[in-house]
């Protein structure tokens, strides 16, 4: 599957959740706030790969993230979400030396999420789907973007009705191609993949804008 079919596939899922949006909220009328806007920043784990080419093992380094999440109300409890998140990273060899290449980590997930309403301490968890892309720096590499999941849980203690914090926990897993390939280019691989799976987890605080 290409990268651009990839994203499309992405891009539809999310637009048909928003479209059947609004009936939904249309049957909530006593809530006082239907959306939520949250910036975050957080810390987000490493992931390794291998360069085919010298056998090197390779880390892809754990580093700091940033990005923005978008929630509306389905029901009392549940939330339609959506998040975009980006970081950039390093990839070296795991037993230390100059890095390859910078990667630039994104993550465009849409999912649902249950919120314990009821009170100034909201904890919640819910499940996400979308697209993971890694994109290096380097010249000669082009970028590879693949179909994730993802896990999330967290508190929300809002401080008023339209203001309030968010601290969460987040995993991923990234399926990707069956020879584990990445950053290709007109065919020829050098750097691939461990395993079939990439897990990647992150620490995210925010503030939580509700209107």
């Amino acid at each position: 599957m290409t990268e651009t079919r990839r994203i499309g596939m992405a891009v539809v899922w999310m637009l048909a959740s928003v479209a059947a949006c609004p009936a939904v909220l249309a049957q909530q009328p006593g809530q006082t706030t239907r959306f939520e806007i949250t910036p975050f920043a957080g810390y987000q784990s490493s992931e390794e790969f291998s360069d085919e080419v010298s056998g090197t093992e390779l880390k892809l380094e754990s580093t700091g993230n940033a990005g923005i999440i978008f929630s509306m109300n389905l029901a009392q409890d549940t939330q339609l979400e959506f998040l975009y998140s980006t970081a950039t990273s390093s990839l070296a060899p795991k037993s230390g030396g100059p890095a390859l290449t910078d990667v630039k980590v994104e993550y465009l997930h849409v999912g649902a999420v249950y919120v314990y309403s009821g009170g100034r301490v909201r904890p919640f968890f819910g499940a996400t789907g979308g697209a993971s892309r890694f994109a290096p720096d380097a010249p000669g590499l082009d970028s590879d973007t693949n179909f994730s999941l993802g896990l999330v849980g967290g508190v929300k203690l809002f401080l008023t009705e339209n203001i309030g914090l968010r601290v969460e926990a987040r995993a991923f897993a990234t399926q990707v191609d069956s020879d584990s390939a990445a950053f290709c280019n007109n065919g020829t691989c050098r750097i691939f993949y461990e395993g079939d799976f990439i897990w990647q987890y992150m620490a995210n605080a925010g503030i939580v804008i509700a209107f």
